[in-house]
C-alpha cells in the first residue's frame, strides 16, 4: 500500500457519499461512521438573550456577644471582694467564672479552697 492516508480519506470520501452506516478500515485505525440523512452540515439554532430576575440582597448575620448571661463578667478580672454585699453574690460570680473559665479569674478565693470572699456576710 503506497498511499495509506490517501486510501483511508478515499474510503471515508465514498462511505459518507453512500449514506449508510459502515465501518472503515486501515491497517492502525478503525472507525465507525453512523447513518447521515445528508451530507450537509446543518446550523442549529442560534441562541436568544434570557431574562433573568435581579440578585436579592441576603441579610448577613452580625456578629454578637456570645458570653452567657450571668452574676458577673469573665472575660477579664474585673471584679474584687469589695464589689459584693454578700459571700453568697461573691459565690455567685466565682462559680459562674469557674465554669465558664476553669479559673478564678477575678482572684475571689485567696486561699484556693473554693469559697470565695470568705470575710464578707
Amino acid at each position: 500500500m503506497k498511499h495509506p492516508r490517501l486510501l483511508l480519506t478515499l474510503t471515508i470520501t465514498i462511505a459518507c457519499s453512500l449514506l449508510l452506516a459502515t465501518t472503515i478500515h486501515s491497517s492502525t485505525t478503525r472507525i465507525h461512521l453512523p447513518y447521515v440523512p445528508n451530507r450537509h452540515i446543518i446550523a442549529t439554532a442560534t441562541p436568544t438573550a434570557t431574562s433573568t430576575a435581579p440578585p436579592t440582597n441576603t441579610p448577613r448575620p452580625t456578629a454578637t456577644a456570645t458570653t452567657p448571661a450571668g452574676p458577673c463578667p469573665c472575660h477579664a478580672d474585673l471584679r474584687n471582694c469589695s464589689d459584693f454585699a454578700t459571700q453568697a453574690l461573691a459565690q455567685a460570680c466565682f462559680d459562674h467564672c469557674w465554669a465558664l473559665t476553669g479559673r478564678d479569674i477575678h482572684r475571689l478565693d485567696s486561699d484556693g479552697d473554693g469559697i470565695a470572699c470568705e470575710s464578707l456576710p
